[in-house]
This record gives C-alpha cells, structure tokens and sequence, in this order.
C-alpha cells in the first residue's frame, strides 16, 4: 500500500534533510510531499491525499499552530496525524500543540532508526 507522507517546513534544506532521513529508515511504497508553510500544506491537501503531515511550528505567511488549528477543524482532514518536529520547544507551547491534535513531537535532528518506530506507530493508530 503506497502511503503520502506531508513535509512542511520553511527550510528548503530542512524539508530535504526531513525527507532522507525517512527514505532511510526503510519505508516502501512512499510518496513524500513538501510545502514551504501551512498555507501552502492546505492547498496541496485538498487536492492530494495525506497520510500523515510532519510540520515545523516556526514558518512565515502561516504558522505551524495556525495551519494544525486549521487542519483539525476541517472535517475531511481532522484525523490526518501530525508529528511537530522542532528545534526545542518550551512545555507550554508543546502543551497548546497537543491541545490542538498534535499527536507526537519529535526533534529535527531524529535519526532514521528513531523515526521509523515514531512514523510505523503514529500511522497504525490512526489506520
């Protein structure tokens, strides 16, 4: 079963740096898409269909927070699961992220033995 995984970074590097350390945990039959913010993340939903969405919280034009408080409200979208993946981030803010339906954090420099069992996990959940 081919899954669509959604990357949403400001980072051009970021995004790619995301991306190969996925590819390198192992996972088959993978589509990675990328958005540069979260107004750019919702546009590409709506015309393709998302498995899960890993986003940064610090972006311009639309914020990580802003663009999850979106995303969960929408119907259609609500149980897309969403990892945050942060440089550090303080409690209180982690704490307003779960409340919006962030479902784990992770740090951006993960490496692919850790995410594998983060992303295989998050998926069969929501599956």
């Amino acid at each position: 079963m081919c899954r669509s995984f959604l990357v949403v970074d400001d980072s051009k590097s970021m995004r790619s740096a995301i991306k190969r350390t996925i590819l390198r945990a192992g996972f088959d039959d993978l589509k990675i898409f990328e958005a540069k913010d979260g107004k750019e993340a919702l546009c590409l939903i709506e015309s393709t269909p998302i498995d899960l969405i890993i986003t940064d919280y610090n972006m311009p034009e639309m914020d990580g927070f802003e663009f999850i408080t979106i995303l969960k409200g929408k119907r259609d979208y609500k149980d897309i699961p969403v990892l945050l993946m942060t440089g550090e981030i303080n409690e209180d803010k982690l704490e307003k992220f779960k409340n919006i339906g962030v479902n784990v954090h992770i740090k951006k420099d993960i490496k692919p033995e850790e995410i594998k069992p983060i992303l295989s996990f998050t998926l069969n959940k929501f599956e």
